[in-house]
């Protein structure tokens, strides 16, 4: 079986894994199912990298058999240029120190000696100043709308889809009509974690931002949905956090 992840670090199956040398429950899954990596979720990334990702995959034609999405944050930046969307990707996980350690001997443009520590002001300033909920949320939920539709024009592909917000899961219900859909949102699994240092988005330490009884718990709910998909297929299911290890 192969299977395709888009989204963003809650099915990152590069970064986690080489940081920690741990799996994450997407990794694992994999594993499962003996799956090649067709395509990942990239960390601190937005909806449109995704969908961008998902753009790409069907220009490889390359095939799967189930693709699994996330919807992450809708206050995210996207950026064309691969340097500018590492940058805005750190910093939407707070990793302005470490993204400044991997740049710090590396002169990226000669006519901006600052551009990372630019490009992180810019990053910041936009939350603080520009980002306006209303219309973030509008254009958000079109994009959500597009991904729920793909099912339609992908017959053949079983869809998982995964929030990461309780925005995100209340806005996906609305658009919802094909696959399985999760009533569940990431970032409350997260932070419902004893080890939960911080509100998510943030760079915890945690593998895939869930503990490792957690990636076991989470991996293998996602494989009962592929297992028993037709069962699963079309219906919004809600997920009950009390079969996951998190502070009563």
């Amino acid at each position: 079986m192969k299977i395709g992840f888009f989204g963003d670090s809650y099915v990152d199956v590069f970064l986690h894994n080489a940081l920690t040398n741990q799996r994450s429950w997407a990794f694992k899954l994999l594993e499962e199912f003996e799956s090649p990596i067709i395509s990942t979720g990239y960390s601190g990334s937005n909806q449109f990298h995704a969908i961008q990702e998902w753009k790409k995959f069907k220009q490889s034609n390359k095939d799967i058999d189930v693709a699994i999405w996330t919807f992450t944050w809708d206050n995210r930046l996207y950026n064309s240029w691969q340097l500018n969307q590492i940058i805005f990707s750190a910093a939407a996980e707070k990793r302005h120190n470490e993204i400044r350690e991997v740049y710090k001997n590396t002169i990226l443009n000669p006519d901006d000696p600052e551009m990372v520590n630019n490009l992180l002001s810019a990053h910041d300033l936009y939350q603080r100043y520009v980002y306006d909920q209303t219309q973030s949320e509008f254009l958000y939920s079109f994009m959500l709308k597009w991904i729920l539709d793909l099912p339609n024009d992908n017959k053949n592909i079983k869809f998982i889809f995964i929030p990461n917000t309780e925005l995100a899961n209340s806005l996906s219900k609305e658009h919802f009509h094909t696959g399985v859909l999760l009533d569940f949102a990431f970032e409350t699994l997260s932070n419902s974690e004893s080890e939960a240092p911080e509100p998510m988005p943030v760079n915890c330490g945690r593998v895939g931002h869930i503990n490792n009884a957690n990636i076991d718990n989470f991996k293998n709910l996602i494989s009962t949905i592929i297992k028993n998909y037709k069962s699963y297929e079309n219906k919004i299911y809600k997920v009950d956090y009390d079969k996951f290890e998190i502070k009563k």
